[in-house]
């Protein structure tokens, strides 16, 4: 689907005229939902014990006991959801 052929789009345009998605944006859309969706998107990283973790899951303690679980195996431990 393209962004001009969604309903809210769509209705928005027929309101107000021409679509500017800043205008959109800030009418329509919450700092709480822009900050959600660009966490998702542009996601923060912990470098920790030589290994990658996404910081909105990071837990030093948790992490810990994967490695003791996992016989220090980096990248298993990196791959734990």
């Amino acid at each position: 689907m393209e962004l001009y052929d969604m309903p809210q789009i769509k209705d928005w345009t027929a309101h107000v005229g021409a679509f500017n998605l800043r205008t959109f944006m800030l009418a329509n859309v919450s700092i709480a939902e822009a900050f959600s969706v660009a966490t998702l998107l542009c996601p923060e990283f912990v470098e920790y014990r030589d290994c990658v973790f996404l910081k909105l899951f990071f837990d030093e303690k948790i992490v810990d006991s994967w490695f003791g679980q996992l016989k220090n195996d980096g990248p298993a431990v990196e791959s734990v959801r």
